[in-house]
């Protein structure tokens, strides 16, 4: 089981689509940004490189290739390889960590 729901951005409180595996960590221990107020340290950006079909013929329309957000966990950073943490998108993407 997963925790899907939207986070709102840190800045201008936008909701951010998010995913959270296995319930691994309450929602209070995540800071969320949208693409517009994307911080410049300790953060992991999320850009959308390939959006992957929800049904046949049927794709995000909301969330555009290049669409970018920012994810913060407390106490530690998100692992590139792991499911964790990440947009809640059915989508690859390419991942930036800030240090």
């Amino acid at each position: 089981m997963c925790n899907c729901y939207f986070h709102e951005c840190e800045k201008c409180a936008k909701e951010v689509p998010v995913h959270i595996g296995d319930f691994r960590y309450p929602t209070d221990d995540l800071k969320v940004w949208c693409g517009e107020h994307l911080p410049r340290l300790k953060a992991t950006i999320f850009t959308l490189i390939e959006d992957e079909e929800l049904w046949p013929g049927e794709k995000h329309t909301e969330y555009p290739m290049g669409w970018k957000c920012a994810i913060r966990l407390r106490g530690g950073k998100i692992e590139p390889d792991s499911n964790d943490v990440s947009p809640n998108l059915a989508a690859s993407y390419e991942i930036t960590v800030l240090d």
